[in-house]
């Protein structure tokens, strides 16, 4: 269940890098100062959502739970982030570069994991993980003479990434179910096997029962 909720929400960060990447790259009215805004705001939200629910559930009877300490910490980011957007937003491709480097990691463990399940699809995923990796590594090193190139450069790869990372989820989905039936098809064959070996004595002994009965038979006669 817990595996299943992890995959969901990279699937949803998937999405959300996506169109994050698609309105940077074709919104060009919307700028990365505006992006960054939206990060704050979400990031604030975030903060007051969790310190309400440490509240609500009862949370501080827990020792291990942190909930207000994470709310407090998000909420003093979100404000800091909000007075220092113009700092913030110098260091936007670089951010970007990172977070793609991370999921870019993320991509090439989904490679590894469909080659073990003996998906097909392995080796696709493998090489644009390491196109993605390098890329970002290409963007975060900085070669570039001019920004804005940079900037392009970044926003298409978050795009690129969201999308790719979406698509080997869904691979990896599909290769569980695949391997997960291939493992139930198994398990039933050799079920099977062992119930007809079961059998099997048992046949010959009724078989050696009926060789005498008819050898006691021809005696009397």
């Amino acid at each position: 269940m817990e595996k299943k909720q992890t995959n969901t929400l990279v699937m949803i960060t998937a999405v959300i890098l996506a169109v994050l990447g698609g309105v940077l790259l074709f919104a060009p009215q919307i700028k990365p100062i505006h992006i960054c805004y939206l990060m704050c705001g979400v990031i604030v939200a975030c903060g007051v959502y969790s310190i309400v629910r440490y509240y609500m559930s009862s949370a501080f009877r827990k020792s291990t739970d942190y909930g207000f300490s994470v709310g407090v910490f998000c909420i003093v980011t979100g404000i800091v982030g909000f007075i220092k957007s113009n700092v913030i937003v110098v260091f936007f491709p670089v951010a970007i570069s990172m977070l793609v480097i991370l999921f870019g990691v993320v991509i090439l463990q989904d490679a590894l994991d469909l080659k073990l399940l003996k998906s097909g699809l392995w080796s696709a995923v493998l090489v644009v993980a390491a196109v993605v990796i390098i890329v970002a590594m290409v963007v975060l090193i900085n070669p570039f003479s001019d920004m804005e190139k940079r900037q392009l450069v970044a926003n298409a790869l978050v795009l690129v990434t969201g999308i790719v990372l979406l698509i080997s989820k869904v691979f990896l989905q599909t290769a569980y179910r695949g391997y997960d039936k291939r493992f139930e098809n198994e398990a039933k064959a050799k079920e099977s096997e062992s119930k007809e070996t079961d059998v099997q004595p048992v046949q010959m002994e009724e078989v050696e029962k009926e060789n005498e009965v008819e050898a006691v038979t021809h005696e009397e006669e």
